[in-house]
């Protein structure tokens, strides 16, 4: 499968590292923009089907191919207790359903919280693309993405893929 990774200020660093094995897209904008544009940036990907995995994101080949074999198109991998970072973004499930996806997410109402690894089949990315469109046009270049995969968990269904838990992965959709 392809690989493309977004940069920022590490670009040519990481260009010279990884040379031509992975595909590149250069936030040229880093300084002024969130994560939120950068995921923007891959737009004609998200279109496709795409594995979204955050910079920061520790993944393990297990959890990886968990959510890949996940049943839903469209999922979240969802760590099932919730940290006390204020960073993280926590999530809360209904259903199997991620409904709420906010680092502003009150801990005792969190029911996990993401690992910032999501897979999107091409529906489930059409939407989150526009999704993103509107909260760019609506002055969010400088958010995170959970913002936008907060939109779209209360519209559309985004499975919670539990790695430590007993979330349902067979959500009727």
């Amino acid at each position: 499968e392809d690989v493309t990774i977004v940069t920022g200020s590490d670009h040519q660093r990481l260009r010279d590292y990884l040379g031509s094995s992975v595909t590149f897209v250069q936030n040229t904008s880093f300084r002024q923009t969130g994560s939120i544009y950068s995921l923007w940036l891959t737009q004609h990907l998200l279109r496709q089907g795409a594995l979204v995995l955050h910079a920061h994101a520790h993944v393990t080949p297990w959890m990886l191919q968990r959510l890949i074999d996940a049943a839903a198109p469209d999922a979240v991998l969802v760590d099932c207790i919730p940290s006390h970072d204020r960073r993280a973004a926590r999530v809360k499930v209904s259903h199997g359903l991620v409904v709420d996806f906010s680092s502003e997410l009150p801990l005792a109402e969190a029911d996990g919280e993401s690992f910032g690894i999501l897979k999107f089949g091409p529906e489930g990315g059409r939407h989150l693309v526009r999704h993103l469109d509107a909260l760019l046009t609506g002055g969010a270049s400088d958010a995170s993405t959970s913002i936008a995969f907060r939109s779209l968990a209360q519209v559309w269904p985004l499975c919670a893929v539990a790695v430590n838990g007993e979330f349902s992965t067979k959500a009727t959709i």
